[in-house]
């Protein structure tokens, strides 16, 4: 993609189909600035959403058979810049490497609580409690991301 350029990508979309948006922008010092814009899901129909907590519940043979599924699952969705590493918005960076999403199933699937959480979810904010603070999750719910590196030469 030509630096100044946006483009997006329609094999990676949110949950409601809208596609995730990259632009690369060359910045006055030299660097780099990579935005990632991931659209904001929209929430369910008014009419037919379920009340807050209410809604359908997996039966516990449901569970399991998911957990046997993903067992031994682990996605990651990262951005490694090749040159130096400046600033990002995104709290979870590994060296160079910036997490956007790092999920490991098993971690998940293990806490009860943890499922039965995740059963009650109807928005990103639902999300973001049911999994705050899980060892084995680390996703970067913010709209916009941005990173910023120094190419290499």
């Amino acid at each position: 993609m030509p630096c100044g350029d946006t483009t997006r990508a329609p094999w990676v979309n949110s949950a409601d189909g809208q596609a995730v948006t990259f632009a690369l922008a060359r910045q006055a010092d030299g660097n780099m600035l990579l935005r990632i814009i991931v659209p904001t899901p929209s929430p369910p129909a008014t009419d037919t959403a379920p009340a807050a907590g209410a809604g359908p519940r997996s039966s516990p043979q449901q569970i399991a058979m998911i957990k046997q599924l993903i067992a031994g699952a682990h996605l990651s969705i990262a951005v490694e810049p090749s040159g130096h590493l400046v600033r990002t918005s995104s709290p979870f960076v590994e060296g160079q490497r910036v997490n956007l999403l790092d999920l490991d199933f098993d971690a998940v699937a293990k806490d009860e609580v943890v499922v039965s959480r995740l059963q009650g979810v109807r928005s990103v904010d639902d999300a973001k409690a049911a999994l705050k603070d899980v060892p084995g999750v680390k996703i970067n719910f913010d709209p916009e991301i941005t990173i910023e590196f120094t190419p290499e030469k």
